[in-house]
């Protein structure tokens, strides 16, 4: 029960966490591209690599997750 109710929480707190992310990366494009269009290129330089930053934590996660996955078998091709 307590093994249940843990993996719940777990949950709870990923679905926070991908809220959280989602309204962060709106965010920084919207002020991405009100940057651009103000013509403010070091506060889009700065923006930018913010959301880099925040797509390369998305890819660790997805790492993470692939590593515990058990691994896929390349289907094979049939040549015609």
């Amino acid at each position: 029960m307590a093994e249940a109710q843990a993996n719940s929480e777990v949950m709870v707190l990923h679905e926070v966490r991908k809220a959280s992310r989602q309204a962060r990366v709106t965010q920084c494009f919207s002020r991405f591209v009100r940057a651009i269009e103000e013509k403010q290129a070091a506060q889009a330089l700065m923006i930018g690599l913010e959301m880099q930053e925040i797509a390369t934590q998305m890819l660790l996660e997805a790492y993470s997750l692939s590593a515990s996955l058990p691994q896929e078998r390349e289907k094979p091709t049939t040549e015609r």
